[in-house]
């Protein structure tokens, strides 16, 4: 009875969508400008545990603070549901996609070579 409780709960299916959407923005910026080191990485002769211990702990890192920025997005949205008694879906949902449209477009430049 309590966890259907817990998964029918509305900020936490908002952290989730938010935090799940979000991550997934890190991780290709991430990995984009890991992709675009590439040569760099052949050149200097890294270890492969280097470079894979690296971009770990940066997608690590990534992930935690889309965590928290998700918390925070879920936050001021039933905040403001609370204050205005309306319902905001549409302009948090709005930042998620210019989020992932910014992303697609640095990994676009990056791989014409602009950025």
């Amino acid at each position: 009875m309590f966890l259907s409780k817990i998964k029918t709960n509305r900020p936490l299916l908002l952290w989730k969508t938010y935090s799940s959407w979000l991550v997934f923005c890190i991780c290709i910026l991430i990995l984009t400008n890991g992709l675009a080191s590439l040569t760099l990485i052949r050149a200097y002769r890294f270890p492969v545990i280097d470079i894979l211990l690296t971009y770990g702990l940066l997608i690590f890192w990534g992930v935690l603070e889309s965590a928290l920025l998700a918390a925070l997005m879920v936050l001021a949205e039933v905040a403001l549901e609370k204050v205005l008694k309306k319902r905001f879906d549409l302009p948090f949902r709005i930042i998620l996609v210019l989020c992932l449209l910014s992303t697609w477009v640095i990994l676009f430049l990056t791989v014409l070579r602009i950025l």
